[in-house]
């Protein structure tokens, strides 16, 4: 058997980067994670494909060519992993830090390889919407749709990127509705001293057009709501779009919306040892607290068993109580977590949570699986059972001041 060329080895080492980069970025350890992804450039560097389909691969550049020729095939190969490195690095960066300018700009570089790229389109998409730059984010989301018309993920952007939308225009008509008073104002001023009517000055003034204003995106039909994976952008800014003002600022009232409240009491349950956390690891979008305690009337040792849930784009929050055992919960998939990993994959639905709780109902509520359309005398009965129970710090202030 002939020994493998220097181009085969490289591209060998280059997909061990990528799984060893990948198992990183599933524990949650985002810079390891980029580290590897960072060294497959190192390995697919310097290649062109070669005239004629043939291959001098792992010998030196001819003379006057600073690239050394590979096959078709290799080349292939080459230009998917510098796609993963660009790519694999962009989501890293997403999520620490996050850095979503140099996101934005990796997602570019792989998009120069492959213009046709969804994870690439996808990615820069949101970068650009974090960023405030919403139309690009909508022509990198509706090409995402072009592409992949049931990608669920863009649709899910793009509803969110229609409150951004609403959001703009009514800046800007606001913004141009002062202007245009103000122009009223100064020129009803100069009708008095050049005798023109009231009349003439309002009607010169009206007749100036403001700017056109960024179109709303046509977008399908009901936005996800929880589960599904779709909490990994879900967070502050995305529950902003949906508050009113005067939401807005009570949910950042009191030391910020992330006020830290629910994450010290979750943490603190965990190592006393009457709380439990599962999730859906890699998935991470469901989170179910199970522990037990005395209360709700009932005698001895009750066990409780809820869920978060979240609709991201109405802004509302809900934990619904689940009939559960530990064992229930393991047949279903879910893994046991720490706190470390609750921070690094809950972080921003800890923060949407803790902002829709400092506003309780209807922004935040309790809801029970044993009767999905809950009544408001169920609903009542629900929360003066987890009022008596160690998960008392999931009711909102409101509903502890009622009870």
């Amino acid at each position: 058997m002939s020994e493998p060329t220097e181009v085969a080895k490289n591209i060998a080492k280059a997909l061990e980067l990528k799984e060893e980069g990948n198992q990183h970025f599933k524990e949650g350890n985002y810079q390891k994670a980029m580290a590897a992804y960072h060294q497959i450039f190192m390995y697919v560097h310097g290649y062109s494909a070669s005239a004629g389909g043939g291959g001098s691969a792992g010998l030196a550049p001819p003379m006057g060519r600073t690239t050394t020729p590979v096959s078709p095939e290799e080349m292939a190969q080459i230009r998917e992993l510098k796609v993963v490195h660009h790519c694999n690095l962009a989501i890293c960066q997403m999520k620490h830090g996050p850095k979503y300018s140099k996101a934005k700009d990796n997602c570019t570089k792989a998009l120069a390889i492959d213009g046709n790229n969804v994870k690439a389109l996808l990615r820069r998409g949101k970068c650009h919407a974090q960023m405030g730059n919403l139309d690009e984010a909508k022509a990198d989301l509706e090409r995402v749709l072009e592409l992949s018309a049931d990608n669920k993920d863009a649709v899910r952007e793009l509803r969110l990127l229609k409150g951004a939308f609403d959001k703009q225009r009514k800046k800007e008509q606001k913004k141009f509705a002062g202007m245009f008073d103000k122009l009223v104002d100064e020129d009803a001023a100069a009708a008095a001293t050049v005798s023109n009517t009231p009349s003439e000055v309002v009607q010169a003034v009206s007749a100036q057009a403001a700017p056109p204003l960024p179109p709303t995106p046509k977008l399908p039909l009901a936005p996800p709501r929880s589960g599904e994976g779709y909490w990994d952008d879900v967070g502050e800014q995305q529950l902003m779009l949906a508050l009113s003002a005067s939401e807005g600022v009570r949910a950042c009232s009191g030391g910020g919306m992330a006020d830290g409240s629910l994450r010290s009491a979750l943490i603190k349950g965990m190592h006393s040892g009457s709380l439990r956390i599962y999730a859906n690891a890699p998935r991470y979008d469901r989170l179910v607290l199970w522990t037990h305690g005395e209360g709700g009337g009932m005698p001895g040792s009750a066990t409780y068993t809820v869920e978060a849930e979240l609709d991201a784009w109405e802004g509302t929050a809900w934990w619904m109580t689940k009939d559960l055992c530990a064992a229930d919960i393991e047949k279903q998939g879910l893994q046991s977590i720490d706190g470390g990993t609750l921070e690094t994959e809950y972080g921003q639905v800890l923060t949407f949570l803790e902002g829709c709780r400092k506003l309780g109902a209807p922004r935040y509520t309790m809801k029970t699986e044993l009767s999905p359309d809950s009544k408001p005398h169920v609903i009542a009965v629900v929360e003066k059972v987890i009022a008596a129970s160690s998960l008392r710090f999931l009711l909102s202030d409101d509903v502890l001041k009622r009870i």
